[in-house]
């Protein structure tokens, strides 16, 4: 990137997707999620489509983070879990500070959110296997 490229916002992602043992555990993990018990008062047949929380990461000075978890695309039966940390940039700094701000940033943060990524991920199976 150009050194005069203005940056307003920027983000890492990582989705990973998890390959479920067969259709009832699949379905499990997205009762556990999402209650059917709450969601067939409102609509019939209810499954997990998307599921979006978003926060503050722990031990992170981004913005904001987004946790989703779906069906995966890529294997079946499995989960896609996403995440997303949101750094915004400060309004008034000029296009070179916010392009030294997301390098520096992504040098000092990136193998930390890989690591946080693979954190949510065990956590929620964690979860989900503990009940």
């Amino acid at each position: 990137m150009l050194e005069h490229t203005p940056i307003k916002a920027f983000g890492y992602n990582r989705n990973q997707h998890f390959k479920m043992p067969n259709d009832d555990t699949w379905h499990a993990f997205g009762h556990f999620f999402t209650p059917k018990t709450t969601w067939s008062k409102v609509v019939n047949a209810p499954g997990l489509r998307s599921l979006t929380i978003e926060g503050k990461s722990q031990d992170s000075d981004a913005t904001q983070a987004q946790v989703k978890i779906e069906p995966s695309l890529q294997v079946r039966p499995g989960i896609a879990i996403l995440i997303n940390q949101h750094y915004d940039q400060d309004k008034e700094a000029t296009p070179a500070h916010s392009m030294l701000r997301f390098r520096e940033t992504t040098q000092k943060k990136w193998e930390g959110f890989l690591k946080y990524a693979e954190f949510v991920a065990f956590e929620l199976f964690n979860e989900f296997e503990r009940q």
